[in-house]
């Protein structure tokens, strides 16, 4: 199933590029400045690689697997956040269902599998989702909607940090710390 649905080997896609500067986090120690292969700066920002490199130096494995691991482990932590969402709007049923059904869409299944930053990004908007539904609709306990909108604002950060900031991230960012700090 999954071998016949994801890309067999890590030079598919972009994955070589990611796969090599996760390499060059590990082996190297470069933990602040990152370089690919052929030793150019990263374009990309680095909380996979951090994440990727920290799977390597502790296992010592530098296999496909590893290079894997994040992005796996993100899609179940996807999975698991879309079920709660889907049983606090639905209920346990069709939270179960949307929780089954999400990875098991084409696009989806593939990107579970792949040693890139998308997986890791979709953890964080989802669990941006899920904060800003406790806090416009599912109205917490007294004292705790900062938390809620803290855990929002961590959310977009831990986002820009795995895949890029845009000026849309740094404007959602800026209203929402704005709301805490009010």
């Amino acid at each position: 199933g999954v071998r016949a649905m994801a890309p067999s080997n890590t030079y598919a896609y972009a994955q070589i590029w990611h796969t090599g500067i996760a390499v060059d986090v590990a082996a190297n120690d470069n933990w602040l400045v990152h370089y690919d292969q052929r030793g150019e700066i990263a374009r990309k920002p680095q909380l996979w690689y951090w994440l990727t490199g920290a799977v390597i130096k502790a296992t010592g494995q530098y296999e496909e697997w590893s290079f894997r691991a994040v992005t796996v482990l993100s899609a179940f932590a996807c999975a698991a956040m879309i079920y709660g969402l889907g049983v606090r709007w639905y209920g346990r049923r069709a939270g179960f269902l949307a929780g089954l059904m999400w990875p098991a869409m084409l696009l989806q299944f593939r990107m579970c599998y792949l040693a890139a930053t998308d997986m890791l990004l979709t953890v964080w908007i989802i669990g941006a989702v899920m904060c800003i539904d406790r806090v416009l609709w599912h109205l917490p306990v007294s004292g705790r909607r900062g938390k809620w909108l803290l855990g929002f604002a961590a959310c977009m950060i831990l986002a820009g940090l795995s895949k890029g900031l845009g000026a849309i991230n740094w404007i959602v960012l800026l209203l929402f710390v704005g709301i805490v700090a009010t």
